[in-house]
């Protein structure tokens, strides 16, 4: 049973999520797992991750997802949970403890889709994630020049080896970033080309974002790097993924027809979703919650039985409506039913005209979808959309502060 003690000084959350499970019977659709350790840390990463590998530190990490797990269990109904995520830092250095643990969690739930963060190594075998269904590896390049600014530890050659043997077994998707220093589109177009010869039904395409709090964040503030200013270029040659018959069904994403990330879909989708695990997100209903970032206050309230919720946000209409958008104009070929936005439509559809946004924008069916030429500008178009939603929602000639949720 779960203690009541308030050890973190989180007493508030526990009580505050406590009372929310026992409103009604959640039944998420997903499970998401951090799995923090990594060999290096990236200097372009901001997830928390890069916490070294040590043996009891592992051991006594796993046990305790094994406990959150089942502290959640008292009050959430896992019938309808179908898949199961395993994220970090590099999971995919413990194939062994996810797959007891992918073992424990199926006497609670039937996945159809259990994905695992990998990291290209000569070292891995297709026979050690027999427990998972897709497999996501880190390649990010091929160019051994960028992958040693993205201070990458595997080879060319690793990741070519790892795609080649896992694809046949698996459903097989490869991160690459673009967008690096002296990187030219041509060598991002290559990327994608030797990604899609190697095998894989996935590819996920990321453009380097300096983050504020990381090595590289620093680096471009100071002016020590410099990242290309027109990135247009880069979306357009991804064409070529298409032309080769994969779908993008999200800006970032493209797949082969039966290789969508289903796990990923329940997020664009605000599907509910259960994360375990320092610092990890949960949508349950119309709150959203966040772990602690601090794996030694993690473990400890864990120990003592206590949900290490570190933050609790409750979404409001403003916000739902915000996100509905966000997700629904990520979703290139779906978009959003501005119908079922329960809004002044007409008003609404005016001001995008009278703004101007209407020419980045197709409108089809009571949906609009952001063109693919502008997909480079998405941020931009979605935000000038929130300023329209903004004169629409509010009646006040001052508009409270929108907040933005880093974790979408």
């Amino acid at each position: 049973m779960i203690s009541y003690d308030n050890a973190l000084g989180t007493e508030k959350n526990t009580f505050s999520l406590l009372s929310f499970l026992k409103e009604k019977s959640f039944k998420p659709k997903g499970i998401y797992v951090h799995v923090p350790f990594c060999q290096i840390k990236c200097p372009y990463c901001d997830f928390l991750s890069g916490i070294p590998p040590e043996d009891e530190l592992t051991k006594k990490y796993f046990l305790a997802l094994k406990k959150e797990f089942l502290m959640y269990s008292e009050f959430l109904d896992f019938s309808q949970c179908s898949t199961l995520y395993f994220g970090g830092g590099t999971p995919g250095l413990f194939p062994s403890y996810l797959s007891e643990f992918t073992e424990f969690l199926r006497k609670f739930a039937d996945f159809e889709e259990i994905s695992v963060e990998v990291n290209p190594s000569s070292h891995l075998l297709p026979s050690d994630f027999s427990f998972a269904t897709r497999v996501s590896f880190g390649v990010q390049t091929f160019s051994e020049k960028h992958l040693r600014f993205l201070g990458r530890n595997h080879s060319f050659y690793d990741s070519i080896s790892c795609l080649e043997n896992f694809s046949p077994h698996f459903s097989v998707n490869a991160d690459l970033i673009f967008g690096i220093p002296e990187q030219s589109p041509s060598e991002h177009l290559e990327d994608l080309k030797i990604a899609l010869n190697s095998g894989v039904k996935h590819i996920s395409t990321y453009l380097l974002t300096p983050y504020e709090n990381t090595p590289l964040g620093v680096m471009v503030r100071k002016g020590l790097v410099k990242l290309p200013e027109d990135v247009e270029p880069f979306f357009d040659v991804q064409s070529y993924l298409e032309e080769a018959g994969m779908i993008r069904y999200e800006i970032s994403n493209f797949a082969f027809e039966g290789n969508f990330c289903k796990h990923n879909l329940l997020y664009w989708d605000r599907d509910d979703f259960l994360g375990i695990g320092v610092s990890s997100w949960s949508k349950l209903g119309n709150i959203r919650f966040a772990n602690t970032k601090n794996m030694k206050l993690y473990l400890s309230g864990i120990e003592r039985g206590i949900f290490p919720v570190d933050e609790i946000h409750h979404i409001s209409k403003k916000e739902e409506l915000y996100e509905i958008i966000f997700l629904g104009l990520r979703k290139v070929n779906q978009g959003v039913d501005i119908f079922n936005l329960r809004i002044d439509t007409e008003k609404f559809l005016k001001l995008l005209f009278e703004r101007g946004l209407m020419q980045f924008l197709n409108l089809y069916d009571g949906k609009i979808k952001i063109k693919k030429k502008f997909l480079s500008i998405a941020d931009f178009v979605i935000r000038e959309i929130f300023d329209v939603l903004d004169c629409i929602t509010f009646q006040s000639s001052e508009i409270p502060e929108r907040k933005s949720s880093s974790h979408l």
